[in-house]
C-alpha cells in the first residue's frame, strides 16, 4: 500500500513579505524558497515543519479557529523563546482537558497557529 510522507500547510495572504519576515525573525523559521519580482509564493521551514505562503488578490475570510496545529517537544521552552521575541499570543501556554500543553499565536495576517505537546510526552 502507498504511504503518505508529509504535509505542508498553505496560508493565503494579501501581503507575503510581512508574514515571511515574521516567520523568520520571530518564529525561528528559515526561508527555504521564494519567488522573485513579484513575491507571490514563499516556503518557510523549521525542523520538520513546512509552511507555504501564497499571495491572493482578496483577503481570505479567516475562521475563528487555528490554521494549523504544530506538535513540538519542549513546549515550555518554545513558549519562552517566542515570549522573549515579543510574539503576540491569542492564548498563553496552558494545560487542556484533552491532555495537551499548548499555546496559540497570531500571525500579522490574522492566521492563528497552535503549538502543543502531549502531557505524557
Amino acid at each position: 500500500m502507498s504511504r503518505l510522507s508529509h504535509l505542508a500547510v498553505i496560508l493565503p495572504l494579501t501581503d507575503i513579505s510581512t508574514t515571511l519576515n515574521f516567520f523568520v525573525d520571530k518564529l525561528g523559521f528559515s526561508k527555504h524558497f521564494q519567488t522573485e519580482a513579484p513575491l507571490d509564493y514563499a516556503v518557510v521551514k523549521r525542523d520538520g515543519i513546512t509552511i507555504n505562503l501564497s499571495l491572493v488578490d482578496n483577503p481570505p475570510q479567516l475562521l475563528p479557529n487555528n490554521s494549523a496545529y504544530i506538535f513540538c517537544e519542549d513546549i515550555t521552552g518554545l513558549f519562552k523563546e517566542y515570549q522573549d521575541k515579543g510574539v503576540p499570543f491569542r492564548e498563553p501556554l496552558s494545560s487542556t482537558d484533552y491532555g495537551m500543553r499548548e499555546f496559540v499565536l497570531e500571525l500579522p495576517s490574522g492566521h492563528r497557529l497552535a503549538f502543543g505537546q502531549g502531557t505524557t510526552d
